[in-house]
């Protein structure tokens, strides 16, 4: 009837929401690559990249082709010089990861000198998917968090389809 009435905000961002999801979700998807394509990651190949590839695709078929075994050779060869680079650079970086503490040791003196002001922000981000059953409980043990209410800001991230849960 042409009349305005008042919404509670909760109700207005959810309308906001279901009448612009498509644009906000092209926006989340592809807003990086229509600013700048080159920091985007959409596209994964570059051109010149793709045809690289087959031309060594196919140089590998030709030469599998007019010699078969010294090829057969070769790619053995090299997918194991790889397999052992890749392993001894992942033992080597667990090695290096091994000399450090990996807790940071904190006493009771430093707890209490702390104020709530000189604690950073953090955001949780809580995936939940067909968890119904526990998602109450789940809130709850978060509200119990001892942290300024503040400075923490938990966000419940659930499904679209997930009817459940919701």
């Amino acid at each position: 009837s042409g009349r305005a009435a008042p919404l509670p905000q909760g109700d207005v961002v959810a309308r906001v929401l279901d009448a612009f999801r498509a644009e906000f979700a092209e926006d989340a998807a592809n807003a990086l690559y229509h600013v700048d394509p080159e920091l985007s990651a959409r596209r994964v190949l570059s051109r010149g990249q793709r045809i690289g590839g087959v031309v060594a695709l196919l140089l590998v078929v030709v030469a599998a082709i007019v010699w078969p075994l010294p090829t057969l050779v070769t790619i053995v060869g090299i997918s194991s010089v790889v397999f052992l680079a890749s392993t001894l650079f992942k033992f080597g970086v667990a090695m290096l990861g091994s000399r450090y503490d990996l807790v940071e040791r904190v006493d009771r003196a430093e707890l209490d000198a702390l104020r709530d002001d000189e604690l950073p922000m953090y955001t949780v981000l809580v995936p939940v998917f067909r968890e119904a059953r526990i998602v109450g409980r789940l809130v709850e043990n978060l509200g119990r968090l001892d942290y300024p209410v503040d400075k923490l800001e938990v966000i419940i991230l659930v499904e679209e389809e997930d009817d459940e849960t919701r």
